[in-house]
């Protein structure tokens, strides 16, 4: 009934309302132009009034009533022009739109004042004929409303915070004076929706305090309760794992979570401490990993770990934990797996040492918070151990490479860079030379050499970069990439060189060299029998070719030898012919080794076996001697048959 009581007093009340406006129209003077504008206005009202009511007899009676008076009102406006209605019209428009304007809206009451006033505003505007004028008026009002709708939005937003305060402040007294978690609670929640303010830090230090007395206040009876509640909780954690799931030594880590959360939980001092113990030994059991019968993780406690044969992948989990692997010489394929902290190929390390007997006594280095990025962003984290490899130097004309020891270490399906330096020591190489090489690129030499062997010097390296420098007897290598590296020496080959001879008759001889020898060679010159003491002797040269002496052939070609009834002449090639007579005064020449087999020889030198190109070079200057001697011989006496 109360809901039909409150629709009844709301028509009444409408009713009232429409009458008092049809009664204001029906007494409306209409002598003047400004009267008649006025009375126009009233009727707009009065219709708008009327169209609220819901008894249809009554509505019926006050609409006729309005059209009765609209009837007068017609009659009196026909008594003036257009431009006299329009001026009081303009008049009125004026001073509606004013009032809107300068209404007060500085409380929810007068701000309700003030939006009921644009209404006659509109309405006075709307008999302004002249559209220019008309839009001006009605911007003034569509401004005004929103300064208007402003003030309402602010003043709420003012009263909302105080009664949020007022709520917030209640609740804090309520909790002070009864201290329980539920009202500490309650107040607390309505004390963080306030905004920021001093209000707030008030009311907050006061909570506070509150909360304060009733942690000191808890029983001995409800402690001792909620740790049974955690041992309890712990022990059915421990059941939903399989010892069979886990290496021997994790297994002991699992359990031992477990004992120390126990232990924990019993040496809790509150609430708080006990729900710390059960999170952190459930925690714990949950994050020992299962692993395979080849990995093993580093002692929770030192952080060292042994790479063997048995297990030969490390697997380490602890972000903050500093680990020291030792691989055992002879494991197979040492791994170090860090997937646990891989994310899209890059990740961040925690400090890594490894001490690889497997690799030389080779050591690796990377410090705590160390960035390692894969080109392969689905890299999964395995990191290869230092292993012993060999690696194919390059050729350098001049100079002989020789290796001395090569590493394999990170990665071997793409490069793996550091944001930090990494370093690398190889026992044993110091003053050799240091390069490295990887998939895709050739061997690079490190060129650079540290200014110190400290963490700050590598990380002042570009990206990707290296340096090295000999820290006593060993090699340390600062580098933001993992590959193959390799030390080596490399010396140059001695370059062949001529020497002057120390033999007479001026001729030179050859050096050393090496490689195979072409040696050309002088066929025999033959005489034939002579007949008569004047018969002229005719000596005539040629050159022939023959194979080149390879290494381990003979050092010198096989000399041929005359036939009965002929005379063998050595000559080298190069010495012109003659023709001379038994007896005839030759004029003595000095028969040399020709230019051209100088030259020979120096070539040969140059590409071949020294050794060969020596005995070619002393061969041709004996056979100079013995041509030189054959003919002193034939001035001396005459031929003759043997």
């Amino acid at each position: 009934m109360a809901g039909v009581q409150t629709i009844a007093q709301t028509d009444a009340a409408i009713l009232v309302a429409a009458n008092i406006a049809v009664a204001n129209y029906e007494a409306a003077l209409i002598t003047t132009p400004a009267e008649v504008t006025a009375a126009e206005l009233l009727e707009v009202q009065a219709n708008t009034a009327v169209a609220l009511v819901t008894d249809v007899a009554a509505k019926a009676d006050l609409e006729a009533r309005i059209v009765a008076k609209k009837v007068f009102v017609d009659a009196a406006k026909a008594a003036f022009t257009e431009a006299e209605l329009q001026a009081a019209a303009l008049i009125a428009a004026e001073t509606a739109v004013h009032a809107y304007e300068i209404a007060p809206v500085s409380t929810p009451e007068e701000v309700s004042a003030a939006e009921a006033l644009k209404a006659p505003a509109d309405d006075a505007v709307a008999l302004v004929l002249d559209p220019t004028t008309r839009d001006a008026f009605a911007l003034r009002i569509l401004i005004r409303a929103d300064a208007i709708a402003l003030a309402r939005t602010t003043l709420e937003a003012e009263a909302a915070a105080a009664l949020a305060l007022s709520n917030a402040t209640n609740a804090v007294v309520t909790a002070e004076t009864t201290p329980t978690q539920s009202n500490i609670d309650a107040a607390q929640l309505l004390v963080t929706l306030l905004p920021d303010g001093a209000d707030k830090t008030d009311l907050q230090t006061r909570i506070d305090a509150v909360q304060a007395t009733v942690n000191e206040v808890t029983d001995a009876a409800a402690l001792a309760d909620s740790k049974v509640t955690a041992h309890d909780a712990l022990t059915v954690a421990l059941l939903t794992y399989t010892e069979g799931n886990y290496t021997p030594a994790n297994w002991t880590i699992l359990t031992g979570f477990k004992t120390a959360g126990d232990a924990a939980i019993n040496d809790a001092t509150d609430l708080a401490g006990v729900n710390s113990a059960q999170n952190t030994a459930t925690e714990g059991m949950a994050g020992v990993l299962k692993l395979a019968t080849t990995q093993t993780i580093p002692n929770a406690t030192t952080g060292y770990a042994n790479s063997n044969s048995t297990t030969p992948e490390v697997v380490i989990t602890n972000p903050t934990q500093s680990v020291e692997i030792t691989i055992e010489s002879g494991t197979t394929n040492p791994t170090i797996n860090v997937s646990s902290f891989i994310t899209g190929g890059t990740g961040i390390l925690p400090e890594i040492t490894i001490n690889s007997a497997n690799a030389g006594n080779a050591s690796v280095e990377i410090s705590a918070v160390t960035t390692v990025t894969s080109a392969d962003v689905t890299w999964n984290g395995i990191i290869a151990a230092p292993t012993i490899t060999t690696v194919t130097l390059p050729e350098t004309s001049g100079e002989t490479k020789t290796l001395s020891t090569a590493i394999e270490v990170g990665f071997t399906g793409a490069k793996l860079s550091f944001d930090k330096a990494v370093r690398i020591l190889l026992p044993g190489q110091a003053g050799k030379r240091a390069g490295y090489i990887r998939t895709g690129i050739d061997f690079t030499e490190i060129t650079s050499i540290c200014a110190a062997d400290n963490q700050a010097i590598g990380d002042a390296l570009a990206i990707d970069g290296d340096c090295k420098i000999d820290i006593g007897s060993d090699l340390v290598i600062w580098t933001k990439h993992f590959t193959t590296f390799a030390t080596y020496t490399q010396t140059s080959t001695p370059a062949p060189a001529l020497a002057p001879s120390s033999g007479g008759g001026g001729n030179p001889s050859l050096g050393n060299g090496s490689g195979g020898l072409t040696a050309p060679t002088v066929p025999p010159q033959t005489l034939p029998a002579q007949t008569s003491p004047s018969q002229p002797v005719i000596l005539a040269t040629s050159e022939t070719s023959q194979p080149p002496y390879q290494a381990g052939a003979p050092a010198s070609p096989e000399q041929p030898t005359a036939t009965a009834g002929e005379q063998p002449v050595s000559e080298t090639a190069g010495v012109p012919s003659q023709t001379v007579a038994v007896g005839e005064n030759i004029p003595e020449q000095n028969p040399t080794v020709s230019n051209q087999s100088l030259l020979m020889a120096i070539v040969t030198f140059g590409t071949g076996n020294w050794l060969y190109a020596f005995a070619f070079a002393t061969a041709v200057f004996m056979l100079g001697l013995g041509v030189r001697f054959s003919y002193r011989k034939s001035l001396r006496k005459p031929l003759r048959n043997r």
